[in-house]
């Protein structure tokens, strides 16, 4: 499949640079939480690529970061509310000014943690 139909018209010179592969789309968009039994690593695949941002979690909030950090502080704050417990404003707070390597052991080993104190570990 190619993602410009005129790809076969196109000079030579030109075709070369028109990406030439297949991909894979699956909407997860319609499914919900409580009736998706999975694996727990499943489980937040789908709920990162079902919807983010959610409403509560805006792109611009309380404790803005920029891009990708901001993306990763927020998941974390929805798993720990997920698999582990609420955390209060001052813990969301500590996890908006994490290094992005210490918000990513955090998801990395979401499964593991089972209160809030197991998370505050990882928190500087």
């Amino acid at each position: 499949m190619y993602l410009l139909e005129e790809y076969k018209d196109f000079p030579p010179d030109l075709q070369k640079y028109v990406p030439d592969y297949e991909f894979f789309l699956y909407d997860v968009s319609g499914y919900k939480d409580e009736n998706v039994q999975l694996n727990v690593f499943l489980r937040i695949i789908l709920m990162v690529f079902s919807g983010y941002p959610q409403k509560g979690y805006p792109r611009r909030g309380k404790y803005h970061l920029s891009g990708r950090a901001e993306g990763i502080a927020n998941t974390t704050i929805r798993l720990i509310t997920k698999f582990v417990a609420p955390p209060s404003e001052d813990i969301k707070k500590k996890i908006h000014e994490q290094e992005i390597s210490t918000l990513e052991a955090i998801v990395d080993h979401i499964d593991e943690l089972k209160t809030i104190e197991d998370v505050k570990q990882y928190l500087k």
